[in-house]
């Protein structure tokens, strides 16, 4: 789609994620060191060049937006009206995804332990919470408390999924999984009330809950690699890849968030991450 919109220009490798900040897209392209700026038409306005490895992007208060990046130990600050490197902030590790309440953003740093506190004003870290290694999603429930899910992709780690007040800066509620499982994609609907992560399969689980869920939602035949998740805020509808891992074009499969399937469609190769666009 982007070819067809913009037959000129190179989309590289790899894209990673997208946010929308104002009326602009902005679409990280990983490999390719770059985020790519796109009218509501899917029309490239701008191209901000020059970055590390980025991974995500917020925006973070006025005409400027957070990027977090993989090698980097730090997060890049961009101005979203010229689309500047304006400075950097320095973390210590890997950063992936981040939330933002009251002013403050919350950075996964995978490698430290740590989720980190960054004042939107004065682009300062101003505190951290102790939440494990391994830190890499991160979603924001109906009380403003964060879910963290932490993964292991050396299985080096203990793997968890942690509830936290961000007032108190402690840890409400914390699930441990076991060694030989492998959560990834955690995931919350626009109500706020109901977290979904793939575990092999999906799951499901109320945000009061008191235990992770015994039951799968949708259930992984034996052939399949469940591999990214995105939830339609306008229906909470499911969206989850199966990746054939480049051999073959995934297949994202749609469901209802009873569990029941809607329809399938082939997408590109390692499909990773969804984005719905809301209006």
């Amino acid at each position: 789609y982007f070819k067809v919109k913009n037959p000129s220009k190179s989309l590289g490798s790899v894209p990673q994620s997208m946010t929308k900040i104002g009326e602009h897209y902005f679409l990280v392209v990983n490999t390719a060191k770059k985020i790519i700026v796109l009218d509501t038409s899917f029309v490239q306005i701008a191209e901000i060049n020059n970055l590390n490895s980025p991974r995500f992007a917020i925006a973070a208060g006025s005409n400027k937006m957070y990027v977090s990046d993989l090698y980097a130990d730090m997060l890049t600050v961009v101005n979203t009206q010229d689309y500047s490197v304006s400075k950097t902030i320095k973390l210590k590790g890997w950063s992936e995804q981040m939330c933002s309440i009251n002013n403050q953003v919350y950075v996964c740093d995978y490698d430290s332990s740590k989720l980190y506190v960054i004042d939107t004003n004065t682009d300062a870290v101003t505190d951290s919470i102790d939440v494990g290694k391994g830190a890499e999603y991160l979603v924001k429930d109906m009380n403003d408390h964060l879910w963290v899910l932490c993964t292991s992709i050396f299985n080096t780690e203990k793997k968890y999924l942690k509830c936290i007040d961000v007032n108190t800066k402690s840890i409400l509620h914390s699930f441990e999984f076991s060694t030989t499982e492998s959560p990834t994609a955690l995931q919350i609907n626009a109500a706020g009330d109901q977290l979904y992560y793939i575990n092999k399969h999906v799951y499901s689980m109320n945000i009061n809950s008191t235990a992770l869920p015994s039951a799968a939602l949708v259930t992984a035949d034996a052939n399949m690699t469940f591999y990214a998740l995105g939830v339609n805020p306008e229906n909470e509808n499911l969206y989850v890849s199966d990746s054939k891992y480049g051999q073959a074009f995934d297949h994202i499969y749609v469901h209802k968030k009873t569990g029941e399937r809607i329809t399938t469609f082939e997408s590109g190769y390692i499909t990773g991450y969804f984005y719905f666009d809301v209006r």
